[in-house]
Parts: structure tokens; sequence; C-alpha cells
């Protein structure tokens, strides 16, 4: 991220999960993230690594958040940060829930 640049992010959500917390800033164009960046104090960043990419130009919307978690729950099969994807995936379908009903 270039902090000379201050993009003004759509969405914040934060949460503290017993594993780590988590504060992510979604920008969205056309039902689209276009711009997402995550900050994480989890002790596998790895697992943190992979949300921006994997999430980045999905639907904003509860397909493309399973569709992304989907993703991610393959790539972190038989690591212990497949144990993380539940708990993160079920928060992220409830912002999202929480923020599109806000737009209503």
């Amino acid at each position: 991220m270039n902090l000379s640049t201050n993009p003004k992010y759509t969405h914040l959500w934060e949460h503290k999960f017993s594993w780590g917390e988590f504060e992510i800033h979604i920008e969205t164009a056309a039902n689209k993230i276009s711009e997402i960046e995550v900050f994480s104090d989890c002790l596998i960043p790895s697992f943190v690594e992979l949300l921006k990419p994997t999430l980045q130009g999905k639907e904003f919307s509860i397909n493309g958040i399973q569709t992304a978690m989907k993703e991610i729950s393959v790539l972190t099969q038989g690591t212990e940060s497949s144990l993380f994807v539940p708990d993160l995936s079920k928060w992220l379908l409830h912002q999202l829930t929480v923020t599109t009903n806000d737009r209503l």
C-alpha cells in the first residue's frame, strides 16, 4: 500500500478472533471488490497474505465471498490456518449482510 495516497475505502470491517485481530478495508466498484487491504496480527502471515489476492476482483456478494473462501479453504488444506477459514468466512458473510442491508 502506498502511504502517500489515502484511498477512501467504502467499507471498514474489524474483528478480533481468538487467533488474531483483523482490519479489512474494501473499495467496491460495479459490485466487485476493486481494492482491498488486510491488516492482522495473526501469527500465520501466509494465511493473511492469501486474503487480498483471493478476494480482490470477486463480486461483493454472498456468492463472491463464498467463492473466495472456498478457494482459501483449498489453498490452506492440511495446514493449521485451515482451522481459521470457517470463522473468517462466517464473519465476512455476516459483515456483507449487515453492509448490504444498510444500503437498502
